[in-house]
């Protein structure tokens, strides 16, 4: 069941230019949210910017959550300025968020820019089940990285991406899998990041048969599924194309509902 609280900003520091890290206290949230949901923020009492930011839950702290942003536009920038103990207003937890059986041992997490965020609760909990985690991160350039080491600890492997090869391997977040990473070692693939990348790993996975779950990034003014904002195209159970709200339905969908853009 979704609450609509004040949080409490327990911290809020710069990983990056452009990602931030904040700790809120929210318990009533915490108790109920579980890996890939996401909240509601409101990032100012005033009238601009009107619409609250949905942000993903990176970890599930106790008594409250931790998340990460990156600055793109006043809601976020008007985030970045908030001090420990200042007050916002969250509704949360919200979606449907990533699954997992006692039968996985091997999983592989690919995360793409701020895509990131969401992928730790998730290394944590499956760390916690003794699953093996092999984890890629990509990014543009080495600036743009952050997280690598928080992951790391729950990862037994660990491999950065940059676009412009100013860090790890020069190339997007599948270039592993074009021969460093064989995808069918893994009993389950998860990932997270812009549309491009979600596609070409969808196409990699449904190719060798390797369930994927992928957490679809799109705008949410409502958060609720009211304002239909967020509907994308899905394949349902019949294999017909319908659209379903990424705020309700997802944010995680199967690889094999997706249905990309050609």
């Amino acid at each position: 069941m979704p609450y609509a609280i004040q949080g409490k900003v327990i911290s809020n520091v710069s990983l990056n230019h452009q990602v931030y890290r904040m700790e809120i206290e929210c318990p009533d949230i915490a108790n109920e949210a579980y890996p890939g949901q996401f909240i509601q923020i409101g990032s100012s009492n005033e009238a601009s910017p009107l619409l609250n930011r949905p942000i993903s839950i990176a970890r599930i702290i106790p008594g409250g959550l931790q998340i990460m942003y990156a600055v793109v536009g006043p809601g976020t920038l008007q985030l970045s300025r908030k001090q420990e103990e200042d007050k916002l207003k969250i509704i949360g937890p919200l979606g449907h968020g990533f699954s997992w059986t006692a039968e996985m041992k091997k999983v592989l997490l690919v995360g793409g820019g701020i895509g990131v965020a969401p992928l730790h609760a998730l290394a944590e909990a499956l760390y916690e089940e003794q699953v093996e985690i092999h984890t890629i991160l990509g990014f543009n350039s080495q600036k743009d990285v952050f997280s690598q080491e928080q992951l790391a600890k729950w990862s037994k492997k660990l491999w950065v991406t940059t676009m412009d090869g100013t860090c790890g391997i020069k190339g997007h977040a599948c270039t592993p899998l074009e021969g460093l990473v064989s995808i069918s070692e893994y009993d389950h693939v998860y990932a997270c990041g812009p549309k491009p990348m979600l596609k070409a790993l969808a196409k990699i996975c449904n190719t060798r048969h390797i369930p994927c779950s992928l957490s679809m990034e799109e705008y949410m003014a409502c958060g609720i599924g009211v304002c239909l904002g967020c509907v994308t195209r899905i394949l349902n159970q019949n294999q017909e194309e319908t659209y379903e709200r990424v705020c309700v339905e997802g944010p995680v969908f199967s690889s094999r509902e997706v249905v990309f853009d050609d």
